[in-house]
């Protein structure tokens, strides 16, 4: 019993430091995507602000 539950112990210390590791990495990767998201949304409303105003000169 007492060695099963040392290998649980080693499993779950194992699966904790993997998911250490891959939170930071995670974090990493999901602060990237959010700049990229940032600057494509920041795009997309540019390129919305410019037709608006084009529709509205149009429209004159």
């Amino acid at each position: 019993k007492m060695c099963f539950q040392s290998v649980m112990m080693q499993k779950f210390l194992r699966l904790r430091n993997t998911l250490i590791h891959s939170s930071i990495w995670e974090t990493r990767m999901i602060r990237k995507t959010h700049l990229e998201i940032q600057k494509t949304l920041l795009r997309k409303m540019e390129t919305i602000c410019l037709y608006h105003q084009l529709r509205i000169i149009l429209s004159k």
